[in-house]
C-alpha cells in the first residue's frame, strides 16, 4: 500500500471502530467468543462484532460495531450499510454452559 494512503486507512478504521456502543445491560450475555460447526462469533462488551460462517464452501464474514438489536437478531454496520445476524436462539445458560444459535447453528461460549 502506498504510504500516502496509509493515514487515510488508519483514520477511516479509527472512525469506524469509534461508532461502537457498549452492549446494553440486558444483552450482556451476548458478549464472548462463540463457536460451532463452521461458525465463529466474537462479541465484545464494548459492542464490536466479528462473525465468520462457512456453509457448503461459501464463507460469510461480517465485522463492525453493533448498531442495534432487532428482537434477538443483531444489526451490525455503519450508517446505511448494515448486515443482520440471525439469532435463532438467544444466549442461555444450561448446566453451567452458555449456548446460543445463529442461523440455526448451535454455538457454545468459550
Amino acid at each position: 500500500m502506498p504510504s500516502a494512503q496509509l493515514p487515510f486507512v488508519v483514520v477511516a478504521a479509527t472512525s469506524l471502530t469509534a461508532c461502537a456502543q457498549p452492549l446494553p445491560a440486558d444483552r450482556a450475555a451476548y458478549a464472548g467468543e462463540w463457536t460451532g460447526p463452521g461458525t465463529i462469533l466474537s462479541i465484545t462488551p464494548g459492542g464490536d462484532l466479528a462473525f465468520e460462517q462457512t456453509t457448503r464452501g461459501t464463507t460469510i464474514e461480517v465485522m463492525g460495531p453493533i448498531k442495534a438489536f432487532d428482537g434477538d437478531d443483531i444489526v451490525v454496520g455503519f450508517a446505511f450499510v448494515t448486515s443482520t445476524i440471525d439469532v435463532t436462539s438467544p444466549p442461555a445458560e444450561h448446566d453451567g454452559a452458555w449456548t446460543m444459535a445463529v442461523s440455526g447453528v448451535a454455538l457454545t461460549k468459550h
